[in-house]
């Protein structure tokens, strides 16, 4: 009878530790789940605002304007190209994106060269050649006609080979008053280019004259 009952007593005891046991990891799994369920919502909030670009606004006193992605900063100090009476010719701003390290080199070819500049650039997308040759279109810029220009860049201006190699876009337009040019360099690495140009595309569509 003694027997019987330790018997019973061990059984219920171990029973009872297996209940005990199975509940902690129980327990265990759902606080891990809950943790992956956490992190992947994290994680996916990050993404998501990751692919969906805060815009910051440019503005300056050139009477231009346009938004760019808040990753991009100014890269060097805005700097003016002078002819020889002393008068401003050009001005240029550079912006570098501090993630995907694209660039953008702006150039206000102020008037009366502006002009010059821009049937230059005409003449060359009319005729093919230059950036113009193997890809070209035309745009519209604020209501102002644009042309662009794309070509693969692969040495920099030393003959050094670019790795990766960058998709370079160029885009000219008249300003407002039809006397001043604006030339819009974009260059962005090949690893990446689909996404950037993208973004670049939209930064032309924020594009506007304040004066």
């Amino acid at each position: 009878m003694k027997r019987n009952k330790y018997r019973i007593l061990l059984l219920i005891l171990l029973i009872l530790i297996a209940i005990i046991v199975g509940i902690k990891i129980k327990n265990r799994n759902s606080i891990k789940q809950n943790n992956q369920v956490s992190n992947a919502k994290d994680s996916g909030s990050v993404l998501i605002k990751d692919t969906i670009p805060i815009w910051k606004t440019y503005d300056n006193n050139l009477g231009i304007t346009f938004k760019y992605p808040k990753t991009w900063t100014n890269y060097g100090d805005e700097s003016k190209i002078l002819d020889r009476t002393g008068k401003v010719m050009t001005v240029i701003v550079n912006l570098i994106d501090t993630i995907t390290q694209s660039t953008l080199l702006i150039k206000y070819h102020l008037a009366p060269y502006g002009e010059e500049v821009y049937k230059s650039a005409l003449a060359k997308y009319n005729s093919s050649k230059d950036l113009y040759e193997k890809a070209r279109k035309q745009l519209e810029i604020n209501g102002n006609k644009a042309i662009e220009g794309t070509i693969t860049m692969l040495v920099d201006g030393k003959d050094h080979k670019l790795t990766p190699p960058l998709r370079v876009i160029v885009v000219d337009f008249l300003d407002k008053q039809k006397t001043g040019e604006i030339e819009l360099q974009f260059k962005t690495p090949l690893t990446d280019d689909g996404l950037e140009v993208s973004k670049f595309d939209k930064l032309l569509t924020t594009f506007k004259f304040t004066n």
